[in-house]
């Protein structure tokens, strides 16, 4: 069985690779992201996703909050993604509390 590994950057507990990250491209479709709802994860945001809406394209500990089709939400407030930011004003929803933006912008 084909096991895929659902988070979006991985730290291995293991002492050798502690620290160790790999970042997955989002549009990758081997990748199984409907785990990763509700989930805690690191976000490295597309330079030109960042150059619109942020100020720097890291975040950490976002919690993916819903999977449309080919697009990923992040609920982020207490991070730094406040929905209500008019440089968010084309990814929010304002009514969900969180930004949808397109998985070939976010690893």
């Amino acid at each position: 069985m084909k096991h895929v590994i659902p988070a979006i950057v991985l730290a291995f507990a293991t002492p050798a690779m502690a620290g160790v990250e790999l970042l997955h491209r989002l549009d990758d479709p081997t990748l199984f992201l409907a785990s990763a709802l509700g989930k805690q994860v690191n976000v490295r945001f597309s330079d030109e996703f960042t150059a619109k809406h942020f100020d720097k394209a890291d975040f950490d500990a976002l919690v993916v909050s819903a999977l449309p089709d080919g697009k990923i939400c992040f609920f982020g407030r207490g991070r730094g993604i406040d929905p209500a930011d008019s440089r968010l004003a084309d990814v929010a929803r304002q009514e969900e509390g969180d930004i949808c933006v397109a998985r070939g912008d976010v690893s």
